[in-house]
């Protein structure tokens, strides 16, 4: 498919879905007072330069990335000379980041998985280059999960089916179905973060069997039958409900579950799709505190019942041990400073 019409497909289909929201918002959970204006304006955005959705992976209305997709040419030339200096000079928090990231790939004995999975250009990220790898922050987190699933996972028959929740535009989908080719994938998050991922996908599997909004929205419910049919399912967020009981066999979130409103939180965990999933494979934080007034606890890792399943794998997250801080000039970063960051768990298990 040629990338014009790919992009109109993925707006079109993004449009579908915030008009279904409009027409339909009283049943639904709240996605926030400006939700549909913000995607309207998104949406508006992309029709009017088709570049944004074409580079993705340099805009910040999507997920962002280190090194940041947006920098300015400024910002990116300092990037640029920092990236050539000596590594015991190299201040930038940037190469910090991917500097600290690589090790970590090294020390958990990913290195081959990261040599399986070179990143592609699609979405035309900013990388930092290192042993002849295009590399970013988002990519090496990705590819330690990867490794963790392949080494702990790559053997069991009973995974056919895996729901991804606030996947972004689709990296760990990608890499999962890359490797392991007949397994069938659900994504779901807010709709413009699924129009990236739809313009992602497509790119990289042209001959996948991709859902479009058409073929769910009149549909009463969503089960296993239907999410066999295809390569990959895009679900909106509000549309949990619909899907029903096992048409999941793992359940994965990683980095978002404890980010959002504890509304949304409890609503993923209250789900068919939760419930009935066998395995969950996650990876957040261990505790947020209250993003407003109107929550009077922190989420948690005490908040997600991990005592339902048989552990396989549980372990710090080890790539996010440090956080650095940049230091600007002029609101130019410089250099950096190196402090903890908040500290994430893994977690892999089985009912």
């Amino acid at each position: 498919m040629k990338t014009t019409l790919l992009v109109d497909e993925c707006i079109n289909d993004l449009n579908n879905q915030i008009d279904y929201f409009e027409k339909n918002k009283s049943e639904f959970l709240s996605l926030g007072e400006t939700w549909s204006k913000r995607a309207y304006k998104i949406s508006n955005q992309i029709r009017n330069d088709k570049s944004i959705l074409i580079n993705f992976k340099k805009s910040n209305i999507f997920n962002s990335d280190i090194p940041a997709g947006n920098m300015g040419k400024f910002k990116k030339f300092i990037f640029d000379i920092f990236s050539v200096l000596p590594t015991f000079i190299k201040f930038h928090p940037y190469i910090n980041f991917i500097e600290d990231g690589f090790k970590v790939i090294k020390e958990e004995n990913a290195i081959e998985t990261l040599e399986r999975n070179i990143m592609s250009s699609i979405g035309n990220p900013i990388c930092y280059k290192k042993k002849g790898y295009n590399l970013t922050y988002r990519w090496l987190r990705h590819i330690l999960l990867l490794s963790y699933f392949e080494k702990k996972l790559s053997k069991v028959e009973d995974i056919d089916i895996v729901a991804d929740i606030g996947t972004g535009y689709g990296t760990f989908p990608m890499l999962l179905k890359k490797n392991f080719k007949s397994k069938k994938f659900i994504l779901i998050d807010f709709p413009e973060q699924l129009c990236a991922a739809k313009y992602y996908i497509k790119s990289e599997f042209p001959d996948a069997k991709i859902t479009s909004f058409e073929d769910i929205k009149d549909l009463e419910f969503l089960n296993r039958d239907f999410f066999k049919k295809y390569d990959f399912s895009f679900v909106p967020c509000f549309l949990i409900d619909k899907i029903q009981e096992s048409s999941a066999d793992m359940f994965c979130n990683f980095a978002s579950l404890n980010e959002m409103p504890r509304a949304w939180f409890n609503k993923y965990l209250q789900s068919k799709l939760f419930k009935s999933s066998r395995y969950l494979y996650t990876m957040n934080r261990f505790t947020r505190m209250p993003m407003d007034k109107n929550e009077k606890e922190p989420i948690s890792i005490l908040d997600i019942p991990l005592r339902d399943y048989k552990k396989i794998f549980f372990d710090i997250f080890k790539l996010y041990k440090w956080n650095y801080i940049p230091v600007k000039i002029l609101n130019y970063p410089i250099y950096s400073k190196k402090v903890w960051f908040d500290p994430h768990y893994v977690f892999l298990g089985k009912k």
